[in-house]
């Protein structure tokens, strides 16, 4: 993670970013909220990134990351395609909890609609 991010800045010609993300925590969990979710915040301890985030498809994802990550935790939330004109999914259990610990949720995707094939 440190690796990457050093990287990252580098190939920005940036010596922080505001925001990064960890993303897709979904899809190897247990190292996303131990290891990637430490870096990160030694990271924004000091001043490379201003903000951690979570980049889901999932708002239950999400959630479990809010509840189980070390203190202070996530500062913000990207949620994406849950929060739209066809889906609430996201709002349900996420929203809620993100107002209660002051995470800010970004809501991406938000005129996503799932494809429907019409037939003439």
């Amino acid at each position: 993670m440190l690796r990457s991010a050093a990287e990252s800045l580098d190939r920005l010609g940036l010596d922080r970013v505001d925001v990064l993300h960890i993303h897709d925590p979904d899809e190897d969990y247990p190292t996303a909220v131990t290891e990637a979710y430490r870096a990160l915040a030694e990271l924004r301890r000091g001043g490379v990134i201003g903000a951690l985030s979570l980049g889901v498809n999932h708002a239950d994802v999400a959630a479990r990351f809010l509840r189980e990550a070390p203190p202070p935790g996530p500062d913000c939330v990207l949620l994406a395609g849950r929060y739209t004109l066809l889906d609430h999914s996201g709002p349900a259990e996420l929203l809620p909890l993100c107002a209660e610990r002051g995470v800010a949720v970004m809501a991406a995707g938000v005129h996503g609609a799932k494809r429907r094939r019409i037939t003439p």
